[in-house]
């Protein structure tokens, strides 16, 4: 894992995506049109409740990142702390993913959701389908929270419990995907 340099990243940020900070449930608001939700599983079903649901849920994820990241791309991972630490704690689960000791790459200031600063964390690595299956899994049983940003482009993968945030650098790159997706995209009428 290499250690990614905080003005370099808050510079990019701004690039990608101005006017918010990089929490998937804000990135759709300000860029919705860059913006599609897949569900994990069938129905919209939340949770893996089997070994096939958990099969399912990493095929579907694997793929969705492979459309949007590349294959074997430079990608950020974001890691989150919700207590305002400056440091990430030895018991996060992202700890072994993330530089050891390397402060916030950006805090987030306290808001109408959070009563404490979130600290983001980060580390550029290579994306290969699969290698971060086991953090996919954490997400999906909701034990915390991670990003990844393909870091040339700034494409955005912010999984969640229940399904993926895709986030791509234009509306075009995201209508070239959309029907290589669209069984997994919800019927919902604002994609949720």
């Amino acid at each position: 894992m290499i250690p990614i340099d905080a003005p370099e990243f808050r510079a990019r940020w701004r690039a990608w995506y101005p006017g918010t900070v990089p929490l998937g449930h804000r990135m759709r608001l300000t860029h919705p049109q860059r913006w599609l939700r897949i569900h994990s599983l069938p129905a919209g079903e939340r949770y893996a409740s089997s070994p096939a649901d958990q099969a399912t849920l990493l095929t579907r994820q694997n793929r969705a990142a492979d459309l949007l990241l590349g294959e074997q791309t430079t990608v950020a991972l974001l890691g989150y702390e919700y207590t305002g630490c400056y440091m990430l704690p030895d018991d996060h689960p992202l700890r072994r993913f993330l530089p050891a000791d390397a402060p916030p790459i950006l805090r987030l200031a306290p808001d109408d959701e959070h009563e404490e600063a979130i600290s983001v964390f980060g580390g550029l690595r290579a994306w290969r389908s699969g290698d971060l299956d086991d953090l996919l899994m954490g997400v999906a049983d909701d034990r915390f929270r991670l990003m990844l940003l393909r870091w040339d482009t700034g494409a955005g993968f912010a999984p969640y419990d229940g399904g993926v945030d895709l986030f791509f650098p234009s509306p075009d790159d995201r209508e070239r995907v959309r029907p290589l997706l669209e069984a997994w995209l919800s019927h919902h009428p604002e994609g949720l």
